[in-house]
């Protein structure tokens, strides 16, 4: 029970990018350098500073805020997201609806790229 409580804590302090918990270093790019594995993602020093190149597992701010049960994680993101892509379908394409948030066109004159005369 312990190692899998230590792999899932470890995953999501990388997956979330958590400050301390996270094992996606300096360190562990330097140790990819060294084995010559990975080349995108190997340290890049700019003058003074030191770069780390985004990985793939990386949540980007979109997502990382759809994450409101940091335990059960990937069903926060799926939840959310499909909500929020449902909502952008409903505004646009169902426009008889009234919607609440969304601004009107400027032109109303224009329905669709055509210009209604």
């Amino acid at each position: 029970m312990h190692i899998e409580k230590y792999i899932c804590e470890s995953l999501v302090g990388t997956l979330l990018n958590i400050n301390g918990k996270t094992k996606d270093g300096v360190n562990s790019r330097r140790d990819l350098q060294a084995l010559g594995i990975r080349h995108e993602l190997h340290v890049k020093e700019c003058g003074n500073r030191l770069f780390l190149p985004a990985t793939p597992h990386m949540l980007s701010k979109v997502l990382k805020g759809y994450v409101r049960n940091r335990a059960r994680q990937e069903g926060c993101i799926a939840e959310c997201y499909l909500a929020d892509e449902c909502m952008q379908f409903c505004s646009k394409y169902l426009p008889q609806i009234a919607d609440v948030g969304n601004k009107d066109d400027r032109n109303q004159d224009v329905v669709y790229g055509s210009v209604v005369e």
